[in-house]
């Protein structure tokens, strides 16, 4: 008789707990939710399958954030306007962690992303950072959205005089993942210019020079603009896969 009741006993523990262990597991899916941001996107799916998701990325991975309705903050007092945003946070410097309150001491990886650059915040970019060196070409950038949808940027050319310029355009991807602004029309002190470079092969890449690794390249008529070079740090890296012009912003698809 005390034999079966040890058994019986022993029986009821048992499945006493495997109670526990099955309400503990449903308890613990929505704190693993929770904690997925600081997963380690190098961890593989084997690591975490049935096995509780760490709060603290391993040292040197990059980490898998998600970003949504939020302001990604840069240096110089200037932000993006994040929609949503999947990538990695990575360390620039290998064996450190990266600092939040220090933006140069990590980058984004941007796999899947749309963000928004106001026109105002593109200006100062161009004008504190882009020419921003001595001997620069062009400065007192303005950039403006005119009625018929265009982009119209319009400074003043140094050579030598200050030269008024405006140029109207279009704006896409590059196939490299980089904004193509094409000119449709230029002025120069208020006159048109084109059918003059067209008259003596003249492009604007003969006209305006821009010094190399500032984030911008003029090629024949086109300003090719890298946002991952000409956005102060944070870094944010990724190909630009599209590009529109909404209200008076830049709106851009990261991917890749």
């Amino acid at each position: 008789m005390l034999r079966r009741l040890a058994i019986l006993g022993a029986c009821g523990l048992v499945l006493g707990g495997v109670i526990v262990l099955a309400a503990g597991l449903r308890a613990s899916s929505k704190e693993a939710a929770v904690a997925r941001l600081a997963v380690p996107a190098a961890q593989s799916a084997a690591d975490t399958a049935g096995a509780p998701v760490p709060v603290e990325p391993r040292a040197n991975e990059p980490v898998h954030i998600e970003l949504s309705n939020v302001d990604l903050q840069l240096e110089g007092e200037l932000s993006l306007e994040v929609h949503r945003m999947q990538g990695l946070l990575e360390s620039t410097t290998p064996g450190r962690e990266p600092v939040s309150d220090d933006p140069n001491t990590f980058v984004i990886k941007a796999q899947s992303a749309d963000v928004r650059m106001t026109l105002a915040m593109m200006d100062k970019v161009m004008n504190e950072r882009v020419f921003d060196y001595e001997g620069a070409d062009v400065e007192k950038m303005h950039s403006r959205v005119t009625d018929s949808g265009k982009l119209e940027q319009k400074g003043k050319l140094d050579k030598g005089i200050d030269v008024p310029f405006k140029v109207k355009g279009e704006l896409s991807a590059t196939e490299d993942g980089r904004i193509r602004f094409h000119g449709k029309s230029t002025k120069a002190f208020h006159l048109p210019v084109k059918p003059l470079m067209k008259l003596f092969s003249i492009e604007m890449d003969d006209m305006m020079k821009v010094k190399p690794g500032r984030g911008v390249e003029v090629v024949d008529n086109d300003f090719i603009i890298d946002p991952s070079l000409i956005l102060p740090p944070p870094r944010l890296l990724g190909k630009v896969t599209s590009v529109r012009l909404e209200g008076d912003a830049i709106v851009m698809h990261m991917g890749g």
